[in-house]
């Protein structure tokens, strides 16, 4: 009779196949979530990036203009465009010098909105300009059909209304903003 042998621990063997294939099956299945999660992260960061851009240049378009108009002693649509443009004129005074003209001209047929047009850009990518005179009142002003400005005391543009939208890939951002002309001095 052998005495001890049942009593002795049994020798570490190692893992045994199925226990590596479920291992690595385990492993594989938390490295497609991780995937998974990290691929929504990325697009949503990326997302977040380009509307933050969108707003960042829709912002700056819309300082640049209130201060033009702010300044601005008068405040008329610009004629003679072609009909893929929109434009907008603000004559600003200056000290002992003629006046500056300050002219926006949206160019829908390249989604860029200029000042001085041709000169810099304000921003790129705008699919929509859209400027309302506003009187007195703050009613909607009727602008002469053939694009001239009106004349008088009582056509004077007191506000403007600006619509604009800039979009990039799928997303888009809209604003409208009013402004009153003059308003610095």
């Amino acid at each position: 009779m052998i005495i001890g042998a049942c009593n002795q621990p049994r020798r570490a063997r190692g893992m045994s196949l199925v226990e590596l294939l479920v291992a690595v099956a385990l492993s594989g299945v938390i490295f497609c979530a991780a995937w998974a999660w990290f691929w929504t992260m990325s697009t949503a960061a990326s997302t977040t990036r380009q509307r933050l851009d969108i707003v960042c240049r829709l912002a700056f378009a819309q300082r640049l203009v209130a201060a033009d108009v702010r300044a601005a002693t008068l405040v008329e649509p610009q004629s003679g465009l072609p009909t893929q443009q929109t434009g907008l004129r603000a004559t600003l005074p200056k000290d002992g010098a003629p006046d500056d003209e300050v002219l926006y001209v949206w160019d829908a047929r390249r989604s860029v909105l200029w000042r001085g047009a041709p000169g810099s850009y304000v921003a790129e990518g705008v699919t929509q300009f859209a400027v309302r005179y506003l009187d007195s009142a703050g009613a909607p002003f009727a602008m002469p059909a053939d694009g001239s400005s009106p004349s008088g005391p009582e056509s004077a543009v007191a506000a403007i209304e600006v619509s604009m939208t800039i979009a990039r890939g799928r997303i888009s951002v809209s604003r409208i903003w009013t402004v009153a002309v003059g308003s610095l001095r």
